[in-house]
């Protein structure tokens, strides 16, 4: 790791990866109690962002950190990250939507073992009759 890489230094000294995964959940869950499970698209966060722009921002940052860090997803935070966005009791149809979106255009950032380990643990057990067609697509492309 390079003194001048700063993505290196976010991703290995101060897990800025975990840090974005668990700050998604909290805005998840904040937004959960606050409509009381009844999340929508233009539901306000704070007075600034929805919850859809709250989200997206978090994926977008995870990508770009994964991208340009030219870094692959482990798969303990890959699980997190399904779990937050596609398991979670508390996930809505956004949640789902956004999640499996960014798993189909960041699949190539998780190397090939944890790409398969994450189908076996997670993608297959996904129930096909709930799955849009985006989540169908991603069930069949890994």
């Amino acid at each position: 790791m390079s003194a001048s890489d700063p993505i290196s230094l976010l991703v290995h000294k101060h897990d800025i990866i975990s840090a974005l995964i668990q700050s998604l959940s909290t805005c998840q869950l904040h937004v959960w109690n606050k409509t009381h499970g009844h999340v929508t698209i233009e539901k306000s966060m704070d007075d600034r962002f929805t919850y859809e722009e709250s989200a997206k921002s978090h994926l977008d940052l995870l990508s770009l950190l994964l991208k340009k860090g030219y870094l692959y997803l482990i798969l303990k935070r890959g699980q997190e990250l399904w779990d937050i966005l596609i398991t979670n009791e508390k996930a809505s149809s956004l949640d789902h939507e956004l999640g499996l979106n960014w798993f189909i255009t960041c699949v190539d950032d998780f190397n090939r073992d944890s790409q398969l380990a994450l189908f076996e643990k997670r993608v297959s057990k996904l129930d096909l009759i709930n799955l849009s067609p985006k989540g169908t697509n991603y069930k069949s492309n890994i």
